[in-house]
C-alpha cells in the first residue's frame, strides 16, 4: 500500500458535504460530521497537515417552502439553523473552527479544521 501524502506536498485536502440547514440537526446528521472530524484528527495525529472544508447549503426546496410558510426570508430562515448547527457541532465535541463565508444563496459557510487558517465571522470557534 502506498503512503498517504498530500498531492501538493503541504496539506492533505479533504472536502465533506455539510448540512442543508432547513431544520435543527439530529444525531443521525452529526454522526457523519463527527466521523469526518475523527478522521481529520487521526490524520493530524499521524503528522499529516490537513485542510478540511465543509459547505453549508442555505437554499433548497425545503428551505424555500419552510421560509414561505413561516413568512420570513430564505436568508433569515436558514441563518437560525446554520447558527444552531455550528453551536451543536461544538457541543458534540468537534474541534473545528469557522473559516469564512461564501456568498449568500450559494454555500453559506465553510468550516475549517486547519489550525493555521484565520478565524472570521464570530460563530463558535
Amino acid at each position: 500500500m502506498d503512503p498517504l501524502t498530500p498531492s501538493d506536498g503541504e496539506a492533505l485536502r479533504m472536502y465533506a458535504c455539510g448540512p442543508t440547514v432547513y431544520d435543527y440537526g439530529h444525531i443521525g446528521n452529526f454522526r457523519t460530521f463527527l466521523q469526518v472530524d475523527v478522521l481529520r484528527r487521526f490524520l493530524k495525529l499521524t503528522g499529516i497537515k490537513v485542510r478540511h472544508v465543509m459547505n453549508i447549503t442555505d437554499v433548497d426546496d425545503k428551505i424555500i417552502r419552510n421560509a414561505a410558510a413561516a413568512g420570513v426570508s430564505i436568508g433569515a430562515y436558514s441563518a437560525e439553523f446554520e447558527k444552531a448547527f455550528f453551536e451543536d457541532l461544538i457541543r458534540w465535541g468537534s474541534s473545528g473552527r469557522r473559516l469564512s463565508r461564501a456568498p449568500p444563496s450559494t454555500f453559506r459557510a465553510w468550516w475549517s479544521w486547519s489550525s493555521g487558517w484565520p478565524l472570521r465571522e464570530g460563530l463558535p470557534d
